[in-house]
């Protein structure tokens, strides 16, 4: 009895030393590479004083990535191939078991080459170690999903404490309507019934609740979705600051020399001046959190900025 269960105990921990997958994909044979570097670097930096003094201050330890090449065969052996593509595609954080190792870890390259019909197909793929001490939220489309929806939440913040602001400054263009309305464009357009600013903070804010709902999320068509409603948004943004400004030229040109020709146009200056840096900074997150999405879906190369 003893000398079997020492034989299963060594036949497991055989199995357990040649296992090598990552995440649900269990590499086999040719497969498993022959040999895998690993390590890292103590990252320090060194300062010399007089007299052959020195600090070191130590940054934290960096894992090298790990990278490994291997050959699908057989039959299936594209189809194993364009499995692994589709893990480096999709982006998300894997588990990693293989060579006395265990690391969670990000896909980021991968390479095949299609050679004899199909049936051998080389393979190199590189995986970035993420630290344990991070947490990615599901990943890196989940951790841009997270930020898409702080800066969607923070433009609704931005245009919510504008409203208040702009309550008074349409109070004040229509008080004055009667000298001013006459010299300038109507302003039902952006204060009566289905006006552009009801519109406008109605269509920021179900841009918002979509985005708050993606943090926990990495579905490409969730962000493709939200970033269609953003799209829609800056455009809307765009017409409101159009709006505004058209109203301010107007207003320029029937001064005369004057820099502003009366007390009403110089309310309604106020006012549409009021309307464009609110929507503008608005308008300034929204791009912010559209570039997100661009990034997150691999759409462009936009760089975010703080």
């Amino acid at each position: 009895m003893t000398s079997l269960l020492r034989t299963a105990s060594a036949i497991a921990s055989l199995s357990s030393a040649r296992a090598f997958s990552l995440g649900s994909f269990v590499f086999l044979d040719t497969e498993v590479p022959s040999f895998l570097p690993w390590g890292g670097i103590q990252s320090t930096s060194v300062s010399w004083a007089p007299g052959g003094a020195k600090t070191i201050s130590q940054e934290g330890y960096f894992d090298a990535p790990l990278e490994w090449s291997g050959i699908f065969r057989g039959y299936n052996a594209v189809t194993r191939a364009q499995a692994l593509e589709t893990m480096a595609r999709v982006g998300n954080v894997l588990s990693f078991v293989g060579a006395a190792l265990s690391r969670q870890v990000i896909i980021t390259s991968f390479q095949a080459i299609y050679t004899e019909n199909g049936n051998i197909v080389p393979y190199n793929i590189r995986c970035e170690v993420v630290p344990s001490n991070s947490n990615p939220l599901n990943g890196t489309k989940s951790a841009l999903a997270n930020l898409i929806g702080s800066d969607g939440a923070a433009a609704v913040s931005t245009l919510s404490a504008a409203m208040s602001s702009l309550a008074s400054y349409a109070a004040g263009i229509t008080s004055a309507v009667g000298v001013y309305a006459g010299q300038i464009t109507p302003l039902a357009s952006l204060f009566g019934a289905g006006n552009s600013m009801t519109t406008l903070y109605t269509q920021l804010t179900g841009a918002a609740t979509v985005a708050g709902g993606l943090s926990a999320t990495s579905s490409t068509s969730s962000l493709n979705g939200a970033g269609a409603q953003l799209s829609s948004l800056s455009s809307s943004l765009y017409s409101m600051m159009g709006l505004s400004g058209q109203e301010l030229s107007s207003i320029a040109e029937n001064s005369g020399p004057d820099v502003v020709g009366s007390m009403s146009a110089l309310s309604a200056a106020v006012g549409h001046s009021g309307i464009l840096a609110s929507v503008a900074s608005t308008n300034a997150y929204v791009t912010r959190a559209t570039a997100n999405v661009n990034i997150a879906t691999g759409a462009s190369n936009l760089t975010v900025e703080s």
